[in-house]
C-alpha cells in the first residue's frame, strides 16, 4: 500500500507538468517600417470550432489595434498550401505559426480611414495572394510594411497542474520525513 502511494505521488508530479492551459498565447515580432507596431500577441485555443481566437491585438504608431474579430472570421482567398492550410481561422493560425512561412503586414490610408492587414502566404515566402487581405481595422498612423511572424509566449500551467505537482510534492517530503524518523522502512526494503 505505502509504495503505491509513493508511485501515486511520483506519478502525479510527473504527469502535472504535462498539464498546459488550453490557450496558448502568442508575441507578434514586426519587420520592415518606416513605423514597425511596437507590440502584438494573440492567444488562440485549438480547441475551440468558432472563435478560436480570444485576443488578437497589435500597436501601430500609439493605436492599439483590436483584430480579434477579423482573425476568427478570416477567409482569405481560394489558394492554399502548406502554409495556408485552409480558408479558415484555424488556416490563418496555421500561416502565422508554421516554421518556414512567412505572413506579411501592411498599414496605410484607405480613404478617410487607416487599415491594418496581416496578408497570409499559401506558400513560403510567396506572399502574392492579392486578395488575401485578412484584417481591416479604422485608426492608425501612415503608410508602413514589412514581415510578421509569431512565436509562443511562455506557457502557464493550469492550476489543477499546480495542486497536482505541490500534491506530488508534498507526498514525497512526508514520505521523506517519516522514512528519517524510523516511521516507513526503506524503499528496497518493501515487497
Amino acid at each position: 500500500m505505502k509504495k503505491k502511494i509513493l508511485m501515486l505521488s511520483c506519478l502525479l508530479t510527473a504527469a502535472s507538468a504535462l498539464l498546459q492551459a488550453s490557450p496558448v498565447t502568442y508575441n507578434l515580432s514586426f519587420i520592415g517600417g518606416p513605423i514597425v507596431p511596437t507590440a502584438g500577441s494573440f492567444t488562440y485555443d485549438a480547441s475551440l470550432a468558432v472563435n478560436p481566437f480570444s485576443a488578437f491585438l497589435v500597436t501601430q504608431g500609439g493605436v492599439l489595434f483590436d483584430l480579434t474579430i477579423d482573425a476568427n472570421a478570416f477567409t482569405g482567398n481560394t489558394d492554399v498550401g502548406p502554409c495556408k492550410s485552409g480558408q479558415s481561422a484555424a488556416g490563418f493560425f496555421n500561416a502565422l505559426t508554421t516554421a518556414g512561412c512567412q505572413s506579411a503586414w501592411n498599414h496605410g490610408n484607405v480613404g478617410p480611414f487607416q487599415m491594418f492587414q496581416i496578408i497570409v502566404c499559401a506558400d513560403a515566402f510567396v506572399c502574392d495572394d492579392g486578395a488575401a487581405t485578412v484584417i481591416v481595422t479604422a485608426g492608425g498612423p501612415a503608410s508602413s510594411a514589412g514581415f510578421v511572424a509569431a512565436t509562443p509566449a511562455s506557457t502557464v500551467p493550469e492550476p489543477g497542474a499546480l495542486w497536482l505537482s505541490g500534491a506530488g510534492i508534498v507526498a514525497l517530503i512526508a514520505r521523506a520525513r517519516r522514512k528519517r524518523s524510523g516511521g516507513v522502512p526503506a524503499v528496497d526494503s518493501l515487497s
